[in-house]
């Protein structure tokens, strides 16, 4: 009887000690979970949402790219337009300058064989530009990003990281490390997709 008492004992502690570790785990998992989807969810949404500009974009003779005035200044406020202008203004002088040619379907190309050759290439377009990472191009991305979040040189770091937009747009070291948490989060192995708008919404999605 004895003998029975002590094992129903230690049975209880194991038990005691595993369940809850389970437990602990399936919570943390779920809330990663819980945590990721919204958040997914939430960028693929504004992504949407914001080409929702484009038909107010066009191309003039110089084959400058211009937003068109005629639209209400709560349309303008809710894309947050006057940041589009200054991006179109960085596009504008890589034009004058024959770094890229902006076609009038808004397709963008890039005339410059070396430029941004540490991460091959992203490709341009009127609203930001994307590309798509290998597994280990992730990783490396990923390492930059913490990089530049945790040792304060965001602004040099801008222009490598983040093309276009880094060189015309204040960016916080959360954000860097947000986009870091975001690419480790969706690369599985395969690599991730990367695009990032003007107004400093991004999407990544597992390839």
């Amino acid at each position: 009887m004895k003998k029975f008492i002590v094992s129903l004992l230690s049975v209880m502690v194991i038990l005691a000690i595993v369940l809850p570790s389970q437990a602990l785990g399936s919570d943390l998992s779920n809330q990663e979970k819980v945590l990721e989807t919204p958040a997914n969810e939430k960028a693929q949404k504004d992504f949407s949402d914001i080409k929702k500009v484009e038909k107010y974009i066009s191309v003039d003779a110089n084959g400058h790219i211009v937003l068109d005035p005629k639209h209400s200044k709560n349309f303008h406020k809710k894309y947050d337009l006057d940041a589009l202008e200054a991006h179109f203004e960085l596009l504008n002088e890589k034009v004058d300058n024959g770094t890229i040619k902006i076609n009038n379907d808004l397709s963008i190309e890039d005339l410059s064989i070396t430029l941004f050759a540490s991460y091959n290439k992203w490709t341009y377009h009127w609203w930001g530009y994307d590309r798509n990472f290998t597994n280990s191009q992730a990783i490396r991305y990923v390492n930059d990003l913490n990089t530049v979040a945790t040792g304060g040189a965001i602004a040099a770091g801008a222009a490598s990281l983040f093309p276009i937009i880094g060189a015309g747009v204040a960016m916080t070291a959360g954000y860097y490390g947000l986009m870091a948490t975001r690419v480790t989060a969706n690369n599985r192995g395969n690599g991730v997709y990367v695009a990032q708008t003007w107004a400093r919404v991004f999407n990544v999605k597992p390839l």
